[in-house]
């Protein structure tokens, strides 16, 4: 009985909290627009102070952000992780936090928790170009193509990242094997050079080769870069169209 008597109330106050939170947005939302991006941040941070919900606190996470305090954002969603450990749509925003804090390691450590099958082509696009960065390439590679797992169409991209990660292992006889399996797809631009390179690697000196490497690494980000604006609107969620890379300085 003292159940059935005391859950109205109980209900009473989920609403009113609910009511608030969303008051609060309401309010955040309305001095954002007035050009106010601390103010903003600041009552949605009284906000989740009294309720731990990972939602709000991921809309702290972005009005943080938006009012220059990438350390106070990384709390944010860091505390919205912890009560929401498997969301991908926190994970990539925090491991976009870290990588301009110059935590790149950490950063691939946030979106390789992600499951592989719930990883979107955009985390395993950042995976791969995190892991280049930390000169983790056995793990590039694997993040390269578990790519054509998520999508047979981004078989082109998959193979330059496995040849450029064979390259970066001293592996030439792999990366040739590889380019000539990419001329399948295509016979232009990066591809052919990417064939050049490997082959001149196993079988010539190549006085030039640091050179000729690093341009192959750019043009291999570059269109790692056009992947992930091409996939800009495949997550849905906070995280998609939010400008997260202008906010983060990425």
């Amino acid at each position: 009985m003292s159940d059935a008597k005391t859950r109205p109330g109980r209900d009473r106050g989920k609403r009113s909290a609910a009511g608030e939170v969303e008051e609060a947005r309401r309010l955040s939302d309305a001095l954002e627009e007035r050009g106010d991006p601390r103010a903003a941040a600041a009552v949605l941070e009284k906000a989740a102070g009294r309720d731990a919900d990972p939602d709000l606190l991921v809309d702290l996470g972005y009005a943080r952000l938006t009012a220059g305090d990438a350390a106070g954002a990384r709390g944010a969603f860091e505390r919205a992780l912890a009560l929401r450990p498997s969301d991908a749509l926190i994970r990539r925003p925090l491991a976009q936090i870290y990588e301009s804090l110059r935590k790149p390691a950490e950063a691939a450590r946030t979106l390789a928790a992600i499951p592989r099958e719930a990883a979107s082509p955009r985390v395993l696009g950042d995976l791969a170009r995190l892991y280049l960065a930390t000169k983790r390439y056995p793990e590039a590679e694997e993040a390269c193509r578990a790519l054509v797992t998520r999508d047979p169409d981004h078989a082109l991209l998959a193979q330059h990242g496995v040849t450029l990660c064979r390259i970066k292992r001293g592996d030439w006889r792999g990366a040739l094997d590889v380019a000539l399996t990419a001329t399948r797809l295509d016979r232009f631009d990066l591809t052919t050079a990417f064939l050049a390179y490997a082959k001149d690697r196993l079988f010539h000196r190549v006085p030039d080769a640091e050179r000729r490497e690093a341009e192959l690494t750019e043009r291999f980000l570059a269109e790692l870069r056009e992947h992930d604006e091409a996939h800009a609107g495949d997550e849905g969620g906070a995280a998609a169209g939010t400008g997260m890379e202008e906010v983060v300085g990425g």
